[in-house]
């Protein structure tokens, strides 16, 4: 009894609880972590995860190719990513975001290396010049 007692007297007051027997429950907390990949990952990630032990619960999100998930927050992310499988992780090209603005940020960034028509005109006009350069130096001769 005293080794319980010393238990929960160095245990954090804010994740326990006590039930009539006086016996000490931690109750667990949730992170969030949000999931961005190539179209259909979604049931793919929700099978693998349903078929392993760790505990998740699903949530939605508003915006395609994206999904959320609630974690305990004792669980490190790469027993998540572990559940979830490495052939599925690269398959869809997933990303892990443990914020929403860490989510938000890599939206923006996302945005912000997209061209305007005339940036892709001029990568169009640079790519068939690298490959005249080419043509070129294979055969030597100037068109």
């Amino acid at each position: 009894m005293k080794a319980r007692r010393a238990f929960c007297l160095s245990h954090s007051a804010q994740n326990e609880t006590h039930n009539t027997l006086g016996i000490v429950k931690e109750s667990m907390g949730w992170i969030t972590v949000y999931i961005r990949g190539k179209s259909g990952f979604k049931d793919e990630v929700l099978r693998n995860l349903e078929h392993s032990r760790f505990r998740f619960m699903p949530g939605t999100a508003e915006e395609r190719n994206v999904c959320l998930f609630w974690i305990d927050d004792r669980a490190p992310l790469r027993e998540f990513k572990k559940a979830i499988g490495s052939k599925t992780i690269f398959k869809y090209r997933l990303r892990f975001y443990a914020s929403v603005e860490e989510f938000i940020e890599s939206k923006s960034n996302f945005n912000a290396n997209k061209f305007t028509p005339q940036e892709q005109s001029m990568i169009r006009e640079m790519h068939s010049w690298q490959a005249e350069q080419q043509t070129f130096v294979k055969t030597g001769t100037d068109n």
